[in-house]
């Protein structure tokens, strides 16, 4: 019999987790819309892409086992496998049928969501727009009494999302920008206090340099006072040690002459050796010592 494979037609495709068996390709018919496979609650089912709300079921069908690797349709097994080709062509037909009814939804749907945002649109224009714009939607939502001007749950529904939408990015915008003056303000605050501190720190900065200075002037000037009171002191002991001399001198002077003057000379005799002087005193020699040492000292 040569080697067999388990296989699916073209217009199916492997079930994911049921080994064995086929399902039919999403592939929308009229070739607008586009389904994508999924498991739905365990299910295999056809999924809109761009309504997720919309989708086909799908119903699991034993592979074809054939001898030879060539891609075959469903049609050609009604030849070789009657029995395959019942079961591929049944599911085939309902879901064809299920994919068309789907289609119809999605389509529909977008224009609903055209004509809710055409009366969105119309909002805030005149009066002829707004009317033009209600009518059309109640006429898509299948309202029998198109031509009056009535809002129905729909367009209400529609109104209050995109008024909570607004009311909500309104009140985002609000605390962000009271957010941002609070930050504001406390930037101010703090630039006004490092300009208070500044100036603070400038005067006493300028207060500190003064006192230092001061400081420095003062010092100045008591070192003047002492180098003037040291060369006083100097000058003074110098005029002490001068008149001191000079006392001296003078004691001298008056001693000497006090002495000349008690000291008569003697003459000697004619004829003979003159007579011995007088002698010094003991109290006239101790006055004469101490001259002489206060005169070489």
């Amino acid at each position: 019999m040569g080697n067999q494979q388990f296989k699916c037609p073209t217009e199916a495709t492997p079930t994911p987790g049921a080994p064995f068996t086929c399902v039919i390709s999403c592939i929308d018919p009229s070739g607008k819309n586009k389904f994508e496979l999924r498991n739905v609650d365990g299910s295999p089912r056809c999924v809109s892409k761009d309504d997720p709300d919309v989708s086909v079921h799908l119903v699991p069908v034993p592979v074809v086992q054939r001898s030879d690797t060539k891609a075959f349709s469903i049609d050609s097994l009604k030849s070789t496998d009657e029995e395959a080709y019942g079961r591929y062509s049944k599911e085939f037909d309902r879901f064809k049928a299920e994919m068309v009814v789907a289609a119809g939804n999605i389509d529909r749907d977008r224009e609903i969501q055209a004509a809710s945002a055409a009366v969105l649109a119309a909002a805030g224009r005149d009066q002829a727009t707004v009317d033009a714009a209600a009518a059309n939607y109640l006429r898509v939502t299948g309202n029998p009494d198109a031509a009056a001007y009535t809002v129905d749950r729909g367009i209400r529904k529609d109104l209050d999302t995109a008024t909570d939408r607004f009311v909500e990015e309104y009140r985002f915008l609000m605390n962000q920008s009271n957010q941002q003056q609070d930050t504001l303000d406390l930037i101010t605050t703090v630039k006004d206090n490092l300009f208070s501190v500044k100036d603070d720190l400038e005067y006493s900065v300028g207060t500190f340099d003064k006192q230092i200075s001061d400081i420095q002037n003062q010092i100045n000037k008591n070192k003047r006072v002492h180098e003037q009171a040291v060369d006083y002191g100097a000058w003074m002991m110098f005029g002490l040690n001068i008149a001191v001399v000079l006392a001296l001198l003078y004691t001298i002077w008056v001693l000497g002459s006090k002495f000349t003057k008690k000291s008569p000379s003697t003459t000697a005799p004619p004829g003979g050796g003159g007579a011995p002087t007088r002698k010094t005193t003991k109290h006239t020699a101790s006055v004469f010592r101490t001259v002489e040492r206060v005169a070489s000292g």
